[in-house]
């Protein structure tokens, strides 16, 4: 394929592939800052609806990694999202690694956090787990990112369709749903409460053990917490918002440890040339903007590239960016001059449009 697609995202260096694609780091030509390039390796329905629900999703938060920005050309399809190089929670656990309460608390309270934006945005993502809770290494201290909404289901959409499949992760999907229950924010309510029982150990016998008989008030609450989100009753959990907000009055603060009491310092687990020596923050709000609620706008990591065509690629690349990185509108010739891409965009969607239509008279289970 070619090195830059739709002549905005420049292709540096594969760091992931899987049955659908592969991510690259990419520099993003429009902004010139480095992202995180998912480009789709065939157009089958499946691939295309996971790509259309995934792109949907425009939520700017701090502990949310969802997508700005997408771009089309000829056989490729390609979403763009902030570069994130600490990898997942899955890896840390497979190699045995437990945190400490504290450590722990934490961890759910980012990701209860982006949760709460997730649901009140009116998404059900339906694949919490380790392996798409990502580490941001670029910052200070433990900081992560609710990722991967390829199953998310907008509650604020018509269904076409019920169906029996489980969609989900085992050992992350609620009871509730293994039994053919209907989707429900609480689902992803009780698959957090089992990513902190995996950090605090307590799907070790002999670690829970000493957990849940430790004398620390921290870990004796925590667990009392988590035995409450992962509640067989969907009924009793409580909200992500009451549960952040009742781990955000403890006032954690960093460094945290691993339970063995090392400490737990993010660290990049992508090797490239394209990414810079020096870690810088890879996401930004934009300035003024309330971390607390959902916005449809993502601040870009750097500035606009010198001499970068304001009206974006040719072959699509609308993204979420209504703003620059300064936060002021852009210029009305710049808006006259992004309409051919917005043409150009139309149209991709309208294919997808048309694809998603088949795909809910041929394939009407994979929409459940």
């Amino acid at each position: 394929m070619s090195d830059t697609i739709a002549g905005r995202f420049t292709l540096l260096d594969p760091i992931a592939s899987g049955g659908s694609g592969t991510v690259w780091i990419a520099r993003d030509e429009r902004f010139g800052n480095l992202c995180a390039a998912k480009v789709l390796r065939q157009r089958d329905s499946a691939d295309l609806l996971r790509f259309v629900r995934e792109n949907t999703v425009r939520l700017n938060h701090p502990h949310v990694l969802a997508p700005y920005a997408w771009a089309a050309e000829d056989a490729h399809v390609v979403i763009a999202m902030p570069l994130v190089t600490g990898g997942d929670l899955a890896g840390l656990l497979r190699a045995g690694r437990r945190f400490s309460a504290a450590a722990t608390a934490e961890a759910m309270r980012q990701i209860l956090s982006g949760l709460t934006a997730v649901h009140v945005a009116g998404w059900i993502h339906r694949d919490i787990k380790p392996a798409n809770t990502m580490i941001d290494a670029e910052q200070p201290d433990v900081h992560l990112l609710v990722a991967d909404f390829g199953i998310a289901v907008d509650t604020n959409a018509p269904r076409l369709t019920h169906s029996g499949i489980v969609h989900g992760t085992p050992g992350f999907v609620a009871p509730e749903i293994m039994m053919g229950g209907d989707i429900s924010p609480a689902q992803d309510v009780w698959a957090a409460g089992q990513i902190g029982k995996r950090m605090l150990g307590l799907d070790d016998e002999a670690a829970a053990e000493a957990v849940r008989t430790s004398a620390d008030p921290l870990a004796s609450g925590l667990v009392h917490l988590l035995d409450d989100l992962t509640a067989a009753d969907a009924r009793q959990r409580p909200t992500p918002e009451t549960a952040a907000a009742a781990l955000s009055r403890l006032g954690l603060r960093g460094p945290f440890h691993f339970a063995d009491g090392t400490p737990w310092h993010p660290q990049r687990v992508i090797s490239s040339k394209a990414l810079p020596q020096d870690p810088a923050p890879t996401l930004a709000l934009v300035p003024q903007a309330d971390p607390t609620r959902v916005d449809d706008r993502r601040a870009a990591s750097g500035p606009p590239a010198p001499g970068s065509p304001p009206g974006g690629a040719a072959h699509g690349g609308a993204d979420a960016h209504p703003h620059t990185a300064i936060g002021h509108p852009r210029a009305s010739t710049q808006q006259r001059s992004s309409g051919r891409g917005l043409a150009a965009s139309a149209a991709v969607f309208a294919f997808i449009g048309a694809l998603l239509i088949l795909v809910g008279i041929f394939l009407p289970d994979y929409l459940g």
